[in-house]
């Protein structure tokens, strides 16, 4: 008996120690739109569908790391759209340089340097239990421009803070330990699936070349957008007197 418990100690130590040391971290992609909000944008006439099989994959060593999707570029020429894809394309790739504390979100038009003051988390919960873990939950919310009206954005996370390292997938910076789950105001999901080592791990140097700027700066650019379509959109229904 007493043979057995020291195996059995030994294995969990050796568990524990492959997650602490773990430089591959796979999170799993579910879209959250419930039957409700489909039915209400098919009849606008916006003919949606989903892919489920999108995996999220950050890896690291002890300079540098990357957080992106493994997914399919959709070349369907339907009537309909892929959500699941555009919300990747939304959030782009992510590259963290951890000697030099920089962590970069590369998307289609702009490379931004994310900063902790670009989140203010609101801690709402503890002690939580996902995934065999115990967890924080912490909220992030901010306001959106849109054409018609602006609307709130929540970002909500459960997090082990207890996890000796910072991994912290989409650059959710200002949160210690591991992130285990993400929800993107309540229509999509990631999930952490599995944590492990990869002795043959290779990570490129991040080498766009193109212009970075900081995530107020990518705001504003956004919100000048909003007011020109706003602008056009006025001047369409100006009725002449």
């Amino acid at each position: 008996m007493k043979t057995i418990k020291i195996l059995l100690l030994l294995l969990f130590t050796y568990n524990l120690s492959a997650q602490e040391i773990a430089n591959t971290f796979i999170y799993k992609f579910y879209n959250a739109y419930d039957s409700e909000k489909i039915t209400a944008l098919n009849k606008k006439g916006i003919y949606v569908k989903f892919d489920d099989s999108i995996t999220y994959i950050l890896e690291q060593n002890d300079s540098i790391g990357t957080f992106k999707a493994e997914s399919k570029l959709n070349n369907s020429q339907g009537t309909s759209f892929d959500l699941t894809e555009v919300f990747i394309k939304s959030q782009g790739d992510f590259f963290y340089d951890y000697k030099n504390n920089i962590t970069l979100n590369s998307r289609r038009d702009y490379v931004i340097k994310i900063d902790e003051n670009d989140f203010t988390w609101e801690i709402i919960e503890d002690n939580i239990s996902c995934l065999e873990r115990i967890c924080k939950k912490a909220k992030f919310t901010k306001i959106e421009k849109g054409v018609t009206k602006d609307r709130e954005y929540t970002i909500e996370v459960l997090y082990d803070d207890s996890y000796s390292k910072n991994i912290l997938p989409f650059g959710l910076l200002g949160l210690k330990g591991l992130i285990v789950k993400i929800n993107f105001n309540g229509n999509q999901e990631v999930i952490l699936e599995e944590m492990k080592y990869n002795k043959n791990i290779k990570i490129k140097p991040f080498k766009d070349k193109r212009k970075i700027i900081t995530q107020r700066e990518y705001n504003e650019i956004l919100n000048n957008k909003m007011l020109e379509m706003k602008d056009r959109l006025n001047l369409k229904v100006v009725i002449p007197s």
